[in-house]
């Protein structure tokens, strides 16, 4: 060390502690940005999860709605063919030959 003058020791011994400090806060850089990666990822599938679940459910929801919206029908279509089968019976009156009107 005593052939290399104080001024080149010195600059060398600087130059390494400063790359030193640059490395650690380029290091530091790294792992926050990939600590906020790794966050950013959760959270997506967090919400990616939720919307699938959304989904599930409103498909659940349509499928249970289609399902009483048939029964509906099927009801109304009941009801009908029970209304059209009453006003099918022949009404017993003035136009049925075997009818004796009793209030004469």
């Amino acid at each position: 060390m005593s052939s290399i003058p104080n001024g080149i020791a010195g600059s060398l011994n600087q130059a390494a502690l400063q790359q030193g400090q640059v490395s650690r806060a380029n290091d530091a850089q790294q792992n926050d940005k990939a600590e906020r990666t790794r966050k950013m990822k959760q959270l997506l599938e967090k919400h990616t999860s939720a919307v699938e679940d959304s989904n599930e459910a409103e498909a659940q929801h349509l499928q249970v709605r289609k399902q009483q919206q048939a029964e509906e029908e099927h009801r109304r279509k009941r009801q009908q063919q029970h209304e059209d089968q009453r006003d099918n019976v022949a009404p017993v009156g003035d136009d049925d030959p075997n009818h004796i009107d009793l209030t004469a």
